[in-house]
């Protein structure tokens, strides 16, 4: 992965749920750190490849692999006034270079 290609400070954000004495859970958002990143639109033939395993994915996200992170669906991130929640997180090849995320941009 090419550093240039980083360009996008990303904000990571992990959930938690808290559930309330009445029983009702509330979702919660807490920032793990903060990466370099890239995020692209996704291309009509990339976009039929992912709503075929994932509903609404709109963006692939690429981050450097950081063991200190264990990223996963139920996490997103943030920048530039923008929020994706992550639907699908891979590490190509499992390599533990790079993770590839799919996500959803919530407008």
């Amino acid at each position: 992965m090419k550093a240039g290609a980083l360009r996008h400070l990303l904000t990571l954000q992990e959930s938690s749920v808290a559930t309330s004495g009445s029983g009702e859970a509330s979702i919660s958002y807490t920032t793990v750190g903060k990466a370099w990143g890239s995020v692209e639109p996704l291309s009509g033939r990339e976009l039929e490849w992912a709503k075929q395993s994932v509903a609404n994915v709109s963006h692939k996200i690429r981050l450097r692999y950081n063991p200190n992170y264990a990223v996963g669906p139920d996490w997103r991130c943030t920048f530039s006034g923008r929020t994706f929640y992550f639907a699908s997180v891979l590490n190509p090849d499992e390599r533990n270079r790079e993770l590839e995320i799919l996500a959803v941009e919530i407008v």
